[in-house]
């Protein structure tokens, strides 16, 4: 057993904040969590026990990035598949590595093609490499040429729009993700510059074909009439959700419909240094200048949010900006906890540090909740019962030219 004393640990347990704290570890489960006060080492079983001290240092969950793509997170260029299957998984292994480096021990991969994120999810499951753990979408459904077609399942009508769900679904998806709006038509100039891309009917039917078997539904969503689509519709959560309204922000929070709204990725596709295309930063500039001001109708209404990067930001930089949109500290690592958790159904094991859940944490030099930027500042992780040393693995990820430095 590996007892870890002496740190302040934010359990995200409720609003608990324990100072001068304990976290018993055996095998990979939480046994105890309590002050050194209420610490009593006779009430452990066994005798061989490990004390890690942790004074001066900061406890929390592991992070879970709720939104992300293995094969292309933090990537130069263009996201057309140009690379082949076998550089792209290679790709996503390294990508896995990050996650444990940047202290994200859970992550909702939002699909891809030619089934490496799938095939990395399994590999970690059996042990085979070190990866994050993995909930994942097979491939996006949308209807034909719409946002981001090269790499998506197309359907071009309702009967396929079923049938391709349902393969998803009898093949053993996490979740099954529409992409409901289209973001880049760059020659049709329009007010938000998205349209919808679905009708209400097909929205409906999808819902229905998923929910009868209890599968949850996830749209990549902008636009207001789009987002209103996918809200009456009743999708359980919305990706982006550039041009909520305050009206539709109400129904999200009444409809429990979760947000992962991905602040950074918008911010950071609107920067011209990751070689995107003029057009490509020139749409992403419009959409994060307005996404700045639709967030705040979802924060202001109480709706549900969890944090995601999508293919370019960080995690830090991701809370940050919640915390800027106008969540508390508490709420915007909330929102990269423990709501996690719940939207990719694994609040029983993570997102929280309580005696029964799994041992999945990362050890901070400062408190995040005097300083954000303490996430940046990761000294350990622990995932999954097993310690993790960043300056051990800082060291055996090369640079490479692929990424932007440090990644």
């Amino acid at each position: 057993m590996i007892i870890y004393k002496n740190a302040d640990i934010i359990t995200m347990a409720g609003n608990e904040i324990i100072h001068n704290g304990v976290i018993a570890v055996n095998g990979n489960k939480i046994v105890k969590v309590c002050s050194n006060d209420d610490f009593n080492m006779a009430e452990l079983d066994g005798e061989n026990h490990v004390i890690v001290d942790l004074s001066g240092k900061t406890v929390m969950p592991g992070l879970i990035n709720s939104h992300m793509h293995l094969t292309m997170w933090r990537s130069f260029g263009s996201i057309t598949l140009s690379k082949d299957t076998a550089t792209q998984a290679f790709m996503a292994a390294r990508n896995a590595l990050n996650c444990i480096r940047k202290g994200v021990t859970s992550v909702r991969d939002m699909g891809h093609k030619d089934d490496v994120h799938m095939q990395l999810k399994k590999a970690s499951e059996e042990g085979v490499i070190l990866a994050p753990r993995i909930k994942a979408a097979i491939e996006i459904i949308e209807m034909s040429y719409g946002h981001a077609y090269h790499f998506c399942t197309q359907v071009d009508n309702s009967d396929q729009l079923v049938k391709a769900i349902r393969q998803q679904i009898n093949f053993g998806t996490d979740f099954i993700k529409i992409i409901a709006s289209h973001d880049d038509l760059w020659h049709i100039e329009s007010e938000q510059n998205t349209v919808p891309w679905f009708s209400q009917e097909d929205l409906n039917l999808a819902v229905k074909t998923a929910h009868d078997v209890g599968v949850k539904l996830s749209a990549h969503a902008n636009g207001s009439e789009c987002i209103r689509r996918v809200v009456n519709a009743g999708f359980d959560c919305i990706e982006h959700g550039i041009f909520m309204t305050e009206d539709t922000a109400k129904l999200m929070k009444e409809k429990q419909i979760t947000l992962v709204p991905t602040l950074s990725g918008y911010k950071e596709n609107s920067q011209s240094y990751w070689n995107r295309g003029e057009n490509w930063t020139k749409r992403y500039g419009k959409l994060w200048d307005s996404h700045r001001k639709s967030i705040e109708y979802a924060v202001k209404c109480g709706v549900n949010i969890a944090a995601g990067t999508d293919t370019l930001g960080t995690m830090p930089e991701e809370i940050t900006l919640l915390h800027n949109a106008g969540m508390t500290k508490f709420e915007a690592l909330a929102a990269a906890t423990i709501n996690g958790a719940v939207l990719l159904d694994l609040d029983d094991k993570v997102g929280s540090l309580e005696a029964g859940k799994l041992a999945d944490f990362i050890v901070l030099s400062r408190n995040p909740l005097e300083d954000l930027s303490a996430l940046e500042d990761i000294t350990y992780v622990v995932f999954n019962g097993s310690f993790y040393d960043i300056k051990a693995l800082d060291n055996i990820v090369p640079r490479c030219s692929i990424y932007i430095q440090g990644w």
